[in-house]
């Protein structure tokens, strides 16, 4: 009984300490009103506790990472899965047309990847007229890229609309002495822009003469070419008969 009496004692003991370990707190996570001065004659309050400030730290920590923590990682998502695959809601498609479409998007998707020039680009003005009014950077069509220099912008126009033209304009202008009126930059631009416009036209049609001249001499070169090899093939045949008849007693 009395080793019975001792256990429960000791049971009830360590209960006990327990107890007062858990309600045991860290007086420097307090926070105390005091008064820096006492005065006379009147009643000093005593310091009172108003507070825990790392308990309320804790508790709007925790309070946020219930509430906002899950807030954020939700932010975005619709709670269902939406399928976005190509071709996969129209039932008139077999596996192959579906399969043949995603390819085909996928290679698109990787070609625009790489196309630096866009043609939905914004267009380049100057005092509100666009660039290409004046086809500076207009190239011409069937241009021969091997050629140097070619279909690009003359040296007249680059000296007058990029540097200021101060020599090319003066020299028209002493070319005009006779004139009663000098042109204005502007019309000298104008001038200078037709100039190249016309040489450029003059050599695409210098350019496509050459070309059908060409055309004709090959076609005449084949012509003359079957009209030699039948000429041959006859002239052998004629050979062989001649040597025939010779053989022949």
């Amino acid at each position: 009984m009395g080793v019975f009496r001792t256990a429960t004692r000791s049971k009830g003991n360590s209960s006990g300490r327990k107890s007062k370990k858990k309600s045991k707190i860290n007086p420097f996570e307090l926070k105390f009103n005091r008064k820096k001065r006492s005065t006379l004659k009147k009643s000093v309050a005593p310091t009172v506790q108003v507070g825990t400030p790392s308990l309320s730290r804790k508790k709007a920590l925790k309070s946020r990472a219930d509430s906002l923590a899950i807030e954020y990682d939700r932010l975005g998502k619709a709670n269902k899965i939406i399928d976005r695959r190509k071709g996969e809601k129209d039932p008139r498609l077999n596996e192959e047309e579906r399969s043949a479409q995603r390819f085909a998007a996928e290679r698109m998707r990787k070609t625009n990847k790489f196309q630096l020039a866009d043609e939905d680009d914004a267009l380049l003005t100057h005092k509100g007229s666009t660039l290409t009014t004046i086809q500076k950077y207009d190239r011409t069509l069937d241009v021969d890229e091997d050629e140097e220099n070619e279909g690009e912008i003359g040296a007249d126009v680059v000296s007058v609309a990029h540097f200021g033209g101060g020599s090319a304009i003066e020299a028209d202008e002493k070319n005009r002495e006779n004139d009663d009126r000098k042109q204005t930059r502007k019309e000298a631009l104008a001038e200078l822009i037709a100039k190249t416009k016309k040489q450029r036209y003059d050599k695409q049609a210098a350019r496509e003469e050459q070309v059908n001249e060409t055309e004709r001499l090959d076609e005449e070169w084949k012509i003359l070419m079957q009209g030699s090899n039948a000429n041959g093939l006859a002239s052998a045949f004629l050979r062989k008969d001649e040597t025939k008849l010779d053989d022949t007693p």
